[in-house]
């Protein structure tokens, strides 16, 4: 199975790719375009999306804005790829 793990930031996307157990980084990138060429130039069958967490275990601002992209990217995919947190 292909992963994307994807490490969301308002100016760059952090990508990571893992064939199986150990994932190794990709590339940055700056935006959901760039995201979804690399999913579609890489098979990706599954993608994980790190949510930030404050020291308590609490979403905050930035939290929102991982879901906010997660959605759009859920959309902009057809819901074709399984997306997990």
């Amino acid at each position: 199975m292909y992963i994307l793990g994807i490490d969301y930031g308002e100016k760059n996307i952090g990508l990571a790719y893992s064939r199986g157990e150990l994932a190794v980084p990709a590339k940055t990138v700056h935006g959901i375009e760039d995201v979804l060429r690399f999913i579609a130039q890489n098979n990706i069958q599954q993608i994980v999306v790190g949510i930030p967490v404050d020291a308590k275990g609490k979403e905050g601002f930035q939290s929102k804005q991982v879901r906010k992209f997660v959605d759009l990217l859920s959309m902009k995919l057809d819901h074709s790829v399984a997306i997990d947190f």
